[in-house]
């Protein structure tokens, strides 16, 4: 979590409500935390790791020398500050800081990646980048560094009060939200998924195992942002879902597709469940180079010609990437070929879910 100043401590309650129904084992605060939120009671009792910004240390924040005098924090929570923000928490070592998604924010995905990469040359072995701050919920993956996180914030995201959830063994991130007001719409679950490419003949039981992750989600409905073996079209495993598929390049049909299947016409919107997904598969790419704000203005200029978008989805990149834009989330899953990827979205709440098919084959 992140970002709860200048909020009650009963929406901190809400979110940590959330934590302890999912039964997570520990929380992450990237930052911009109130002095009367270091409670550990506040915080389910659990271990905390908590960013505190320049700001808060040049005034003695942690130990309340000018705020609060006679304050301790509780004794299984731990502090990173500017420049000593790296730890090994339980065994995963990761970068927990306030500041860092500006930087994506105002700059590239590709320039983030190259920082990424270099904290990696430092510290060996760092597995997650989490940090606040932009009020937008991020997610980046790059080669040498698992996953960077920004999960939106507590004090005020687009939809209610922001989250994401971490699995460390699986490498799977949720981003949620506790929701202002609760929509008077059934939920369902949309999977996405991206370059398979010849993921078939590296391993002959990989959308067997998909299409058993998609029925455990309870799914119906399977977005191909692209990347797909003409192959691997109406794939039998498949054939219990509405699978919505793009193809690039100079790729052409070799035969009839089954009925569930469903060819993405260009430059057009693909409804389900009365959202608007527009799918084009290099704007991952292109994106690589983009800041978030130019994303976002991207974005602005597709929802004037579709008024009733909701979601852009991409490929190409082996980078996994998601992008809180108002009023538009940018999604790309990653690559299923060689990382295994693939996402969820799941509506009305706007909950996204990135992870990946293990790999259950003979060596």
């Amino acid at each position: 979590m992140s970002d709860t100043h200048h909020i009650d401590e009963k929406i901190v309650e809400l979110v940590v409500r959330e934590f302890l129904e999912k039964k997570v084992d520990a929380i992450i605060h990237c930052g911009d935390i109130e002095p009367e939120h270091i409670n550990g009671e506040l915080f389910g009792n659990l271990p905390v790791v908590c960013a505190l910004n320049r700001e808060q240390c040049k005034h003695s924040f942690l130990f309340g020398k000018k705020l609060r005098p006679k304050f301790k924090a509780p004794q299984n929570w731990i502090f990173t500050v500017p420049e000593k923000r790296v730890l090994n928490f339980w065994g995963v070592i990761i970068y927990v800081g306030h500041k860092r998604s500006y930087e994506f924010l105002i700059g590239s995905e590709e320039k983030l990646i190259r920082f990424l990469q270099k904290i990696r040359e430092v510290h060996d072995g760092l597995r997650w980048v989490f940090s606040g701050h932009t009020h937008q919920q991020f997610f980046t993956q790059a080669i040498g560094i698992n996953r960077m996180v920004n999960p939106g914030a507590v004090s005020g995201g687009f939809d209610g009060h922001e989250y994401a959830i971490v699995d460390t063994k699986t490498d799977q991130v949720t981003f949620s939200r506790v929701l202002r007001s609760v929509p008077d719409v059934p939920k369902f679950s949309v999977g996405v998924i991206s370059d398979s490419g010849k993921i078939s003949k590296k391993d002959p039981l990989f959308w067997k195992l998909f299409a058993e992750e998609m029925e455990r989600r309870e799914i119906k409905n399977i977005i191909h942002c692209g990347g797909v073996s003409l192959d691997d079209i109406g794939k039998p495993e498949l054939k219990d879902f509405s699978v919505y598929f793009n193809l690039v390049n100079d790729q052409k049909l070799k035969k009839e597709t089954p009925s569930n299947w469903h060819l993405i016409i260009q430059d057009s919107l693909v409804p389900i469940g009365g959202f608007h997904f527009y799918i084009k598969w290099d704007l991952g790419l292109k994106f690589m180079e983009k800041s978030e704000v130019e994303m976002n203005k991207y974005c602005l200029t597709l929802k004037a010609k579709h008024p009733e978008l909701d979601f852009v989805l991409s490929g190409l990149t082996e980078n996994g990437l998601f992008v809180e834009g108002e009023p538009i989330k940018i999604f790309n899953p990653g690559d299923a070929e060689n990382d295994r990827n693939f996402g969820v979205i799941t509506l009305p709440q706007g909950e996204i879910t990135i992870g990946s098919i293990p790999y259950k084959g003979e060596v």
